[in-house]
């Protein structure tokens, strides 16, 4: 039997600059806010009066990631300084940039963070003469960048209406085993506001429970607001969880005696099916994981598994997984009820690909994988397509077969949540 499979893959957008300045590598984010040139100020503080500008260039905003979990946006700055080349040069971010000469002007660009509180150095013949500095406009509409890894936690920020700021979020696991508990923490980061001791961000707030964070911040202007950030955060984080599925599903057997030359077949166009799903967490990017798949009419079918998933790659953002599932599996098969039992245990690999958030809908998924047997004497296929979010629907294709028999199913059904344990 041939079948198709589509799988969107790519590599990790890593942004790297030929002829400016840009620092190594990063990782790009989705750019959730929409910015441009004109929701910045540009500022110089000179020393010497000399022709000075500088613009942010048009399509170069993007947003970037630090310690993996924050968004912060970036821009390509220009600068022109009238004079001869060799007389400046600038220092930001710990890097001393010379220039080029363009015309009259001493001329250079390179990448600056628009959330960073570091300035511009300019240098001229070897002596600062001041610096410039980018400043945020109010932006209207949709100020906050709250990542989707704060999905989960109903991240909230009161006081910092119409400021640019940007929050990602971590769970840590505490506590023994069986009676973890998380401790949820929350980097965030602002264009305009630092710390009253204006210390550098990203900044670090922890919740243990749902006790919002009061805190003081201050801009350049003197301006000081009082913020909180709250967060929802769950009582227990249980490694074990469990689901059930069920649907109407298509059920096609045959059977053919060792002394007969003739196959009988079983059809059952509607036949109901059960599958019962388990997935011990064990860290961040493993688990161990089960299922059992069940469907019943005159022949009985089930298929169960045990397997070890492993994240081996996240891309576009960390919304696409991709997981390979290691393990083995055990196939029941009666063709009806004067036949005997035909039970035994195979080891098909798989591999599964998971979007999350698809769509652009916070904590939905679409994930598709499958199952194939690496032993040339069992033909085995078991593909499947999700989407939920709590519940989800499946789309599930299981063969087995050999000379004698076979067994096929297919259907859509529907998963709910169960228990959850430890």
């Amino acid at each position: 039997m041939n079948y198709i499979f589509f799988f969107f893959l790519g590599l990790s957008a890593i942004a790297y600059s030929a002829q400016d300045i840009s620092f190594g590598p990063v990782e790009i984010a989705e750019n959730r806010i929409k910015l441009s040139s004109n929701d910045f100020n540009i500022k110089f503080h000179l020393t010497e009066s000399i022709a000075a500008k500088a613009v942010l260039k048009n399509n170069s905003i993007e947003w970037i990631r630090t310690q993996e979990i924050l968004p912060v946006p970036r821009a390509r700055i220009a600068l022109y300084l009238k004079g001869k080349a060799e007389q400046f040069h600038l220092r930001y971010d710990q890097q001393s940039l010379l220039t080029q000469q363009k015309g009259k002007y001493a001329y250079t660009q390179f990448y600056i963070s628009l959330f960073s509180e570091e300035k511009v150095k300019i240098f001229k013949d070897g002596k600062n003469i001041g610096y410039v500095e980018v400043e945020a406009k109010k932006k209207k509409g949709t100020a906050h960048y709250i990542d989707y890894s704060c999905s989960r936690n109903n991240v909230k920020v009161k006081g910092m209406e119409e400021e640019l700021m940007s929050l990602g979020c971590r769970t840590q696991r505490i506590g023994r085993f069986g009676k973890e508990t998380p401790m949820l923490e929350i980097l965030w980061s602002s264009a305009n506001f630092r710390l009253l001791d204006e210390s550098k961000s990203p900044y670090l707030a922890v919740f243990l429970d749902e006790r919002p964070v009061r805190l003081k911040v201050t801009n350049e202007k003197g301006e000081v607001r009082e913020i909180e950030i709250s967060a929802s955060v769950p009582k227990r984080l249980r490694r074990l969880n469990t689901a059930i599925g069920f649907g109407p599903y298509v059920f096609e057997t045959t059977f053919r005696e060792d002394s007969s030359t003739e196959q009988e077949r079983k059809d059952s166009p509607v036949a109901p099916a059960l599958m019962i799903y388990a997935n011990l967490k064990l860290t961040h990017d493993s688990s161990v994981r089960g299922f059992n798949a069940a469907v019943w009419d005159e022949s009985v079918f089930n298929n169960a598994g045990i397997y070890f998933a492993n994240d081996i790659a996240r891309i576009f953002d960390k919304k696409l997984v991709i997981t390979t599932l290691l393990g083995m599996q055990s196939l029941y098969f009666k063709f009806d009820s004067s036949q005997e039992i035909i039970n035994e245990p195979i080891f098909p690999q798989g591999l599964e690909f998971t979007y999350k958030h698809a769509f652009d809908i916070e904590n939905y998924i679409v994930s598709g994988g499958l199952f194939v047997s690496p032993a040339e004497s069992i033909d085995y296929q078991n593909i499947w397509i999700r989407w939920g979010k709590n519940y989800f629907w499946e789309l599930n294709y299981i063969y087995w077969g050999k000379e004698s028999f076979s067994a096929k199913m297919w259907g859509l059904s529907i998963g709910l949540p169960l228990k959850s344990f430890f």
